[in-house]
């Protein structure tokens, strides 16, 4: 019998050299939401802000519903190993071309991890600095992975980079693809030669605007 699995990873997203990090799609309501994850993994109290910004181009402050709470943005300092969740959830109203601006104070640097949420499916959120970049798993050891990517904003291009478990370089494909489509990649029909078995996917939309970006997941067939 076959058993299908979502392998869910906790995504750190990549953490710029000037304090701030930009999230992709904020989404809330219509059943959709967007879920951000902080860690502090330091053992220092660190202060970090989250801005809630729209897809306007003029950088403008959304206030999704948090807490029961229209917010603009949060301040949150993070004990030394603690963590913070932060779920938006407006009944009606939502948006797939705003963004979420990270900021933090201090040397240190928070992790980060943000997943789009549909009832039962999670999709996680691929980081923006400058490029847009989304890492997902594969196994196909005695079965396939299929990965499941949407992208939105006007940027057409992906690119998939394979690596295998020890991070080196496997290949690559790209292509061009319609705006909000659902992109369903077979791995194993990338991955060469057939001994690579287990590894990760970087996917890339270059060039991207702000709001523009890339969600998915990996789906297991064994």
């Amino acid at each position: 019998m076959k058993a299908f699995f979502l392998l869910t990873i906790f995504a750190i997203l990549s953490m710029a050299q000037d304090n701030v990090v930009i999230i992709p799609h904020v989404v809330s309501g219509g059943g959709v939401q967007t879920e951000v994850t902080l860690i502090n993994p330091t053992s220092s109290s660190l202060q970090v802000m989250v801005y809630f910004r729209l897809g306007d181009g003029n950088g403008g402050l959304h206030a999704p519903t948090i807490n029961g709470v229209p917010t603009m943005f949060v301040s949150y300092v993070l004990s030394p190993l603690g963590s913070r969740r932060i779920k938006t959830e407006d009944a009606q109203w939502w948006t797939a071309s705003g963004y979420i601006e990270i900021r933090w104070l201090g040397t240190g640097r928070p992790l980060a991890s943000a997943e789009l949420v549909r009832g039962d499916e999670r999709m996680l959120i691929g980081s923006q600095a400058p490029t847009n970049k989304l890492w997902l798993p594969f196994d196909n050891v005695g079965g396939t992975t299929t990965l499941v990517v949407v992208k939105t904003g006007p940027t057409q291009f992906l690119r998939f980079d394979y690596y295998d478990e020890d991070g080196g370089f496997i290949g690559s494909h790209s292509g061009t693809y319609p705006q909000s489509d659902r992109i369903t990649i077979r791995t194993d029909q990338y991955v060469l030669p057939s001994a690579y078995k287990t590894g990760i996917v970087a996917v890339y939309q270059e060039f991207p605007s702000k709001g523009s970006g890339i969600v998915g997941k990996s789906i297991i067939d064994r």
